[in-house]
């Protein structure tokens, strides 16, 4: 209840095209009367609600009286209504209506929007929506970073001139959108950032336990120039250690690799087999 007076004193102001009669009229609520002899102070009057203020926000223990106090009114205070008024006569949500109602032609009114509901949806869908809702900057930025689950072509971010943490609210359409979306790289730009370098087609456990001989081609084939062949001697055969077998393999000094891995084409390896002492 207490919210909805302080609407009705903007929708007030939006009829009247200020605040001077919304602050004048709490003034009379809180006593003064034009038969009274001498100008009200306004400053003072104001100052009021500032101090009450300041009262209020000093100390968690204030703010619990203050509900307490209030809890069952239906009106704010005079002076607080009338500061309220007075401070949203200076923000841009104000000075916006006011320029559209003076020229609705060359003016647009702030849109409502929750950009948080576009996470996660097309691009072409979400693009397509802030365009139907006459957004003039719209600009598309891709992340090649996925965050969670997020499906390729799918909506990561939506920033508003430049915050990424919109909440819902009403916007301009003359706002700067940049809306960021997930594209993973192609097998050709991943390449592309390692023109000169090998990339494994398959993790270590892939290579253990085959042939050497196999082993070794398949990394020349690869175009691999520097591979060393050792022995590592074992004292009984059994099923996941026989001869020829290879034991492990080392890539520039790491004896675990993972697939798709890239690495120059003289890096050193060396190869380990078994066999029987």
């Amino acid at each position: 209840m207490r919210c909805s007076e302080f609407s009705a004193d903007r929708a007030a102001m939006i009829y009247e095209g200020n605040s001077k009669h919304v602050v004048e009229t709490m003034m009379r609520f809180a006593g003064y009367d034009k038969d009274i002899v001498g100008e009200a102070n306004v400053d003072a009057f104001m100052d009021q609600a500032i101090e009450y203020r300041k009262m209020v926000n000093g100390s968690a223990w204030n703010k619990t009286l203050e509900f307490i106090l209030f809890k069952d009114k239906d009106h704010p205070l005079n002076a607080v209504r009338a500061l309220e008024a007075n401070e949203w006569e200076q923000s841009d949500r104000f000075k916006i209506i006011k320029s559209y109602l003076d020229d609705p032609v060359g003016t647009c009114l702030p849109i409502k929007l929750n950009p948080k509901k576009f996470l996660r949806k097309k691009l072409n869908k979400v693009q397509a929506e802030f365009v139907s809702m006459g957004f003039e900057e719209i600009e598309l930025q891709r992340s090649t970073e996925a965050q969670g689950k997020v499906k390729s072509g799918e909506v990561i971010s939506i920033s508003i001139n430049g915050n990424t943490d919109c909440d819902e609210d009403y916007y301009l359409q003359s706002d700067k959108i940049i809306i960021i979306y997930y594209k993973p790289k192609t097998e050709m730009e991943i390449a592309s950032e390692h023109p000169t370098e090998i990339k494994m087609n398959e993790d270590t456990k892939y290579y253990i336990g085959k042939h050497y001989n196999f082993v070794v081609n398949t990394l020349r084939d690869l175009g691999f120039t520097n591979i060393d062949v050792k022995e590592m001697a074992i004292p009984k055969i059994d099923f996941f250690s026989k001869p020829d077998m290879v034991a492990k393999i080392i890539i520039d000094g790491t004896d675990h690799f993972e697939k798709n891995s890239w690495y120059a084409p003289d890096a050193k390896i060396v190869v380990y087999y078994y066999v029987k002492i």
